[in-house]
């Protein structure tokens, strides 16, 4: 989101808006579940599991979020996670052991914190609701936002509710 896309409505008493969802990554998360590199799949046997991995074409998860799981109740050895990453590295934008809503999660947050709120600095900002939203994006919008803004509401623009007000010195 760029400056110029902030929303001034002078009779709105110049409230800027910001729409959390235009943090949401636009990165596409897939799932790869590793109980299907398994023998049976339930048994990560050393030469079984490198067969299997390296069957899966590297390139399918180019410029993609993996999000890494087993669907089976089994012991995994650590030196999967250690093969799975090798096999990843070179073209997944982003992997993790984890579920796509965390993965989603994780990249959402990292839009949020790789965005420059200075923009903000001593305005009136509100964030708008949309119950969609998970509550950790709420918690780190508040955490980046808080020490700029002059005053944080959340809601719809036109009747906010004030999270807070600061004031700023005339000295």
């Amino acid at each position: 989101m760029d400056s110029e896309e902030l929303i001034r409505d002078p009779a709105n008493r110049g409230l800027l808006s910001i729409d959390l969802l235009d943090f949401f990554p636009s990165l596409k998360v897939i799932e790869l579940d590793v109980s299907s590199l398994f023998y049976l799949g339930l048994i990560a046997k050393e030469k079984e599991f490198k067969e299997e991995l390296a069957k899966l074409d590297p390139t399918s998860f180019k410029q993609q979020a993996v999000a890494l799981i087993c669907s089976a109740d089994t012991i995994i050895p650590t030196w999967v996670y250690m093969m799975l990453s090798e096999k990843l590295h070179t073209n997944a934008a982003y992997f993790d052991w984890k579920e796509k809503f965390q993965i989603e999660l994780d990249l959402w947050k990292q839009n949020l914190q790789q965005h420059d709120f200075e923009c903000y600095r001593n305005q009136k900002v509100v964030v708008k609701a949309n119950p969609n939203i998970p509550a950790s994006i709420y918690i780190e919008a508040g955490r980046l936002l808080s020490p700029v803004v002059q005053s944080l509401m959340m809601g719809d623009i036109g009747l906010p509710k004030v999270i807070f007000k600061r004031k700023i010195n005339s000295k």
